[in-house]
């Protein structure tokens, strides 16, 4: 039997893919979009944005208003534009996308390309040598739902207690560059757990809280642009996966100076998750 292909061949590299979650039941720019405007106009979201979590009305309809006329699908470039809606655009975001951290979206994509099964598989050959994978992540998302796909991975695959997964899983660095649904990052004790929304208005709140707090522009902080950049530098190949090319994110100060003597590899999976083996 032939098994799969790990990610350290013998010349040493560093994989770097842009992470596409649509297959996994997350929406789009456009999506994410429509789904704020739409819970803005909702009786319940705006009585729990505003009563429960002090926020004002006027400004959450102003919010609503202003990004629903703006010519952008993407929050990310709004926001930029219009810093004075970042509180509430935040806790807009959290509020609709919290919902699709569903774990059972994970293991039934939504379309042939699983690509979280074709990368697990690669990295989870021998929970010991697990840190020799020479792979980094950078991702525009906030979402994380390939965090929580590689950790429970390890735990079931390798049978390994929650400790040595977490220790394990740091080895592989995920980038957000836009911050993530939580101050503290996923898997990593006290951080927000990966579920959709309860119906416990104190636990709602908290989360929302958590998950808004934990979203960084880049205008707001360039610390994990600076890592990510750095981590560009040292890459033998670059992997775009599902990378729209957005003008915000390739406008960006991307200081990376190639140091691999002219044998850089990119590779372009743009709209299809399908890897070869």
């Amino acid at each position: 039997m032939r098994h799969p292909r790990r990610l350290s061949p013998p010349r040493r590299f560093w994989y770097l893919a842009l992470e596409q979650v649509v297959p996994y039941g997350f929406p789009t720019a456009k999506q994410l979009k429509n789904r704020i405007c739409e819970a803005l106009l909702n009786k319940h979201t705006m009585s729990l944005l505003a009563d429960k979590l002090g926020q004002s009305r006027e400004e959450l309809l102003e919010f609503r208003e202003a990004f629903w006329r703006s010519g952008t699908p993407s929050v990310d470039a709004f926001l930029e534009g219009r810093p004075e809606f970042l509180e509430v655009g935040k806790l807009a975001i959290a509020y609709c996308l919290i919902p699709f951290e569903n774990e059972a979206n994970l293991y039934r994509p939504s379309t042939d390309g699983d690509w979280y099964l074709h990368l697990s598989e690669r990295l989870n050959q021998s929970f010991d040598e697990f840190e020799n994978n020479k792979l980094s992540i950078i991702t525009f998302n906030y979402d994380r739902s390939l965090e929580y796909y590689l950790f429970n991975s390890l735990v079931n695959w390798h049978g390994k207690s929650v400790d040595e997964c977490i220790e394990k899983l740091a080895k592989v660095p995920i980038i957000h560059v836009y911050g993530q649904l939580g101050t503290i990052p996923y898997p990593q004790r006290g951080c927000r757990q990966y579920l959709p929304l309860g119906e416990d208005e104190n636990n709602v709140r908290d989360a929302l809280l958590d998950a808004a707090h934990g979203i960084t522009l880049l205008h707001e902080r360039a610390s994990d642009l600076t890592e990510a950049c750095r981590r560009l530098t040292l890459a033998r190949r670059i992997c775009f996966l599902g990378f729209s090319y957005h003008p915000l994110n390739l406008t960006r100060n991307w200081k990376i100076r190639t140091c691999t003597g002219g044998s850089l590899e990119l590779l372009y999976i743009l709209r299809s998750a399908k890897l070869s083996g």
